[in-house]
């Protein structure tokens, strides 16, 4: 998989983090899945797409 990097645009944020701790501590709530099994399903669910899935 190809991808490029780039620098930031205006009004991008400058740090993004995704740690599900805080909401677990404040309101009892787990994710269901980690961040491998979603992208590991959607990368799956792409590699069985077909070119009539793509018109």
């Amino acid at each position: 998989m190809e991808y490029d990097t780039a620098p930031r645009r205006e009004g991008d944020s400058a740090r993004l983090v995704a740690n599900p701790s805080r909401i677990k501590e404040a309101m009892g709530w787990e994710a269901r899945y980690t961040l491998d099994d979603i992208i590991s399903s959607a990368w799956e669910w792409e590699q069985k797409r077909t070119d009539a899935d793509y018109a």
